[in-house]
Parts: C-alpha cells; structure tokens; sequence
C-alpha cells in the first residue's frame, strides 16, 4: 500500500514557518524488476527564497534518501532540489526512481534548507518491495491533483500523461474530484479476456461505503488505469480509496487501499451551518442584491419551492434569504457554490438586460423565464410585419433534454404592441403551456379566416401565402 507523510521541523527562530513537506510513494513492478518512486513536495513558505540580480526569487533544499534493509546500508542518494526562478515564492516538487529488490526497507528522509542552515527535517518510515514474478499483483494508489496529456517529458510524465501527486493526500474543499493511477499486472494469469474492477471510497472509521466506480478492462501481462471519481457530493471527513479486482461472483481476487482526507465544507446534510453562511458568498450580498438574485431563481427552482421563494421574496428576511440562497448553490456545486452562483447570475444580468420590458426585471418575463429555464435556443424566427397578427417569435430547440425530446418549439406573441412585451401563446414541450386555439389567438383580427365549416369550433386558420406561423412551428 502506497505510503504517506506530513513531516514538520522543529519552530526555527525566525518569522520563517518550520521546513514543510509532503512525502509519498508508489511501489511498481516491470521486467526488470520492483522499483519504488519518492515524490516530494516542499511547501515554498517555510523555505528561504534568495533574490537574484534580475529581482526573480529562489530557494533550494538539500535532500538526502537512505535505504537500510536488515539495519544495514543499502543504498543512499543525496541531491539538491532548487525552485524555478519565481516573482513570489512557491511549492515546487520532484520525482526519483530506485531499483529496489523484494524486501522490508526503513526509509530515512534528511532535508536542509540551503540557504536556512539550521531549517532541517528528518524522518524515517518503513517501505516493503514483495512483487512474485508468476503472480498477479497490483501496484500502489497514486492520488494526482489531474490528469492532463503532457506538453513535453519530465519528471511526473508518466505514459503521456502529467501526473502531479495530490499533496498530503488531502482533497481540498475546491475539488470536484478524486483523480488516480495504479497499474495491474499480469492480470492474464487470472482471466481469460475482460474483467472487472471496483473502484470504492468508504468511510475510514464505519466502513460505510459513500461512492463506487466500476471499471473493464481487457486482461494483459500490464494494465494500466488512469480513473477519477466524483467527489462533489462526499462529505468532509476520513476516507479510503479501495481498489479491488473481482472475480466472476464480484468476490475481491486482488486488493489495494489508500487512506484520504476531504474537506467539504459547504455540503450539509441537515440544514445550513451559520458559520459557513457567515465566510460564504451569501454574507456579502445586500438586501437588493438578495432579492435580485432570489427572483433571477425562479426558472431553476423544483414547483415545490416556488412559494418558499416568492415568500422569501416578499418578508424580506435576509438571514433566510441568505440560508435558501446559500442552500440551493452548495447543492448544485458543493465545492464553489461561489462560483456557481456568480456563473449563472452573469447569464441572468445578460437576460434581464436582453428582455426588460418595463413589466419587471427581464428574467421575469416570458421569454426571460424559458431562456435561464432552458438556456438558448438554436434558433429564433422573429416576425414584425405580418398581416392580421401582432409581433411573435419561435423559439426553436433542436435537442430537449429535459423532457426528452427533439425539436421544440415556443412560441410568444406582443398583443399589446408595448416594446418587449412577449407572452408565450403556445409551445411543444412537455410541461410548459400547450395551447391548442394558438392559431385563433395569434391570428384574432381574421376572424373570417378560420379553417372549417363550424367558425366556432376551428382551431386553424386557413392557409395563407403570407401566414408563417403554423409552418414555421411545425417544419423540421
């Protein structure tokens, strides 16, 4: 199982925070034999940045690795690891690869900062190397920060990939989700063609399991998997990311785990919590700008939180104002609820710019409503000058996903000639008004035109050369 340190010096005398890094590693395997990569991290504010004649900065540690097996000397490699040049001091990281044969090993990790004599660190841990050549086996978890393909080559280029470690194992409040590597080897010997891994986080102290992945893979001599996790909706707290192999009967042949820790501060289970309210987006927003965001809300809202909304909207209750607002967002993106409400209210200040009629703010009327409800159509008719009939516009959606379905139109209409004032008249989408006297409305000062033998029952108008409407809401 892939290891993981947090190492601290003791407090330097100095407004310098003690030296500070994270330190992890991977076992692999390959036909040459086991390897092990050490990845380190050095937290750029606990070391010395030097400045340069050209005004940039940069710091260096000196870094040394010692392998002892049976409380011998084994193997040992010193280094110096320097920043890049830099306007502000940074992290700054590196990879090694050491050839190590199957055994139980004691680690021991020195540091110096170099320009800091007496800013040091040391630690010792152990780390085992056990790969049977015959038999499967897996490697350990390497949890990244992404997975990106690589520009050029370089230490964290891996397979083509650019694989940053993810620092102290710590998924942070802003991560959507949870990205990691392993390889698999010798999966032939188990399988004779696909096979089937589990990819489970579950609670480090219950056990509970919160997500499951399930990933096919072909078998092969080396299997590579490269996978990430929706973390968005796992709460903050202790984890492990387990990683299982499953025979036919989904009974694991093959295990691995590797513990995590997750902050997620702004999903709740029960209700909203004042302290997060209190360092949240809501706390800066003024009672007008509470009440405009509320009422931009509407379109999104379920039909059971209309009313709450609209009640909100009219006491003017800020701090309940500030929860319901707060509350939907963290639901929608409980990582930056933040930054996905300040994403959509950018849409919605465009729409009430766009549509405002002089009836209300431009999200509040019809067209307004079923842009942020449904976002922008692929296509708009819009008719200022035929005959019998006021201005209106379709609105045409070629995919519908939210009622499944496949060119949809809406269809609004100004009766009241005012400037902006479209009511929607009739539309094709489930759900939303379906008016089957469309024609009759839309077409009310010919009223000797409708189609059929009984005037008062007719719901069409006869057809026209310069009469759009029904061919236009109909023709694919």
């Amino acid at each position: 199982m892939k290891k993981y340190f947090l190492f601290f010096a003791l407090i330097l005398p100095l407004s310098l925070p003690a030296l500070e890094a994270d330190i992890s590693y991977a076992v692999y395997d390959q036909p040459q034999g086991p390897y092990v990569e050490l990845y380190l991290k050095v937290m750029g504010n606990t070391v010395a940045f030097d400045t340069l004649e050209d005004g940039k900065l940069q710091a260096g540690v000196e870094v040394t690795f010692i392998f002892r097996k049976e409380g011998e000397l084994f193997m040992a490699d010193k280094f110096a690891l320097s920043s890049p040049f830099a306007e502000r001091p940074i992290h700054f990281m590196d990879m090694k690869s050491y050839a190590l044969p199957n055994g139980s090993y004691e680690l021991e990790v020195q540091m110096q900062d170099l320009a800091e004599a007496e800013n040091t660190l040391q630690r010792s841990f152990p780390l085992v190397v056990n790969y049977v050549p015959d038999k499967a086996a897996l490697s350990d978890i390497r949890l990244l920060t992404g997975i990106a393909p690589a520009e050029s080559e370089g230490p964290f280029v891996r397979n083509g990939y650019f694989m940053e470690p993810l620092a102290f194992n710590f998924c942070d409040k802003k991560a959507e989700r949870l990205f990691f590597y392993l390889e698999l080897y010798r999966m032939n010997l188990l399988f004779d063609d696909f096979f089937k891994l589990r990819c489970l986080i579950k609670d480090a102290y219950t056990g509970r399991q919160m997500l499951v992945d399930y990933v096919k893979k072909r078998a092969a001599d080396w299997v590579l998997i490269l996978h990430q996790m929706d973390v968005r909706k796992l709460p903050s707290g202790n984890y492990f990311l387990e990683i299982s192999v499953l025979d036919s009967l989904d009974i694991p042949l093959l295990q691995k785990q590797l513990f995590f820790q997750r902050s997620n501060p702004y999903l709740f289970e029960q209700g909203v919590e004042e302290e997060a309210l209190a360092t949240s987006f809501v706390s800066e927003l003024d009672s007008a700008t509470l009440s405009y965001s509320l009422r931009a809300l509407l379109p999104l809202v379920k039909p059971g939180e209309v009313a709450v909304l609209k009640g909100l909207v009219q006491k003017g209750d800020v701090a309940n104002q500030r929860g319901f607002l707060f509350n939907y967002w963290a639901r929608k993106n409980p990582n930056q609820p933040g930054k996905a409400y300040e994403d959509y209210m950018k849409v919605a200040r465009a729409v009430d710019r766009t549509f405002k009629s002089g009836f209300g703010y431009g999200f509040e009327t019809d067209r307004g409503y079923i842009y942020l409800k449904y976002g922008p159509p692929n296509d708009i008719f819009h008719e200022e000058n035929e005959p019998s009939a006021p201005p209106y516009e379709i609105w045409s959606y070629y995919e519908f996903p939210a009622t499944n379905q496949r060119n949809v139109r809406f269809l609004f209409y100004n009766p009241s000639l005012a400037p902006g004032d479209f009511r929607l008249l009739h539309s094709t989408a489930r759900g939303e008004l379906q008016n089957p006297n469309w024609e009759r409305i839309l077409y009310e000062d010919a009223p000797n035109e409708y189609d059929g033998e009984n005037a008062v029952e007719a719901t069409r108008m006869k057809d026209n050369f310069a009469r759009q409407a029904r061919k236009r809401m109909s023709d694919f």
